[in-house]
């Protein structure tokens, strides 16, 4: 399901991610319904420590995922798993939250691998987020810039704030990257920057030498700011 969005316009929305501060973390919005089925599948997969839920209404939740302070331990490896569970029910079951309002981003596979001793993150971007990041192509690389900062401070990662960066080009492929010379980023896949131009679709995005939780938790950061700042406009 959250692949659509590489092949399709105005997809409905089904949920909504944000990225929140004091702690710094991520916050889930998805109908009632929804919520209750992802958690039949995945309910004895997730840690309820890593998340806070609060009912807004009868028809929408939400979740809340504040960072934990370490970088390392074994409360980001927990908090990476649920949210991979999560993504991964999330992709089972759909009731749609706004119909008048489009998805802009979702998230597919977020796992870790151990044969590659690396972490997956694969995303997919709407085509109305694409030519939203076009239009706006320095604004969304300081929102996604920022996001990214702040998540790196929280989980006190090792690697310098500063070196975690992002960029938009003139046809609104998002890349994050860190430009200390270990070539982890995570950017469009090179396949769907081949598609035409005059097409209305969106894109796929998909990560190379992502090699912690905390590093997939920081890019996840930068396109959950992305995407909340996608709904406002």
């Amino acid at each position: 399901m959250a692949m659509t969005l590489r092949s399709r316009h105005q997809v409905p929305r089904w949920y909504s991610l944000a990225s929140i501060h004091n702690p710094h973390g991520l916050e889930l919005f998805v109908h009632f319904e929804t919520w209750q089925r992802m958690l039949s599948f995945c309910e004895t997969e997730i840690q309820p420590k890593n998340f806070q839920v609060k009912t807004k209404g009868y028809d929408l939740v939400n979740v809340k995922f504040p960072f934990p302070a370490d970088w390392s331990g074994d409360d980001c490896k927990s908090l990476q798993k649920t949210l991979s569970v999560l993504f991964g029910a999330l992709d089972s079951v759909r009731k749609d939250t706004q119909s008048d309002k489009f998805q802009l981003v979702t998230y597919g596979i977020m796992r870790s691998v151990n044969e590659l001793k690396g972490y997956v993150l694969d995303a997919y971007i709407s085509y109305e987020m694409k030519c939203l990041l076009a239009n706006n192509r320095d604004k969304a690389s300081e929102i996604a810039t920022e996001a990214m900062r702040k998540a790196v401070r929280r989980l006190h990662h090792p690697v310098r704030p500063e070196e975690f960066k992002a960029f938009v080009d003139q046809e609104g492929f998002l890349c994050l990257y860190v430009s200390d010379g270990g070539g982890t980023f995570l950017g469009a896949d090179y396949r769907d920057r081949e598609l035409s131009s005059d097409r209305p679709v969106g894109y796929s995005m998909t990560g190379d030498n992502i090699d912690s939780p905390s590093s997939q938790l920081i890019f996840l950061s930068a396109l959950a700011a992305i995407s909340a700042w996608g709904d406002e406009q």
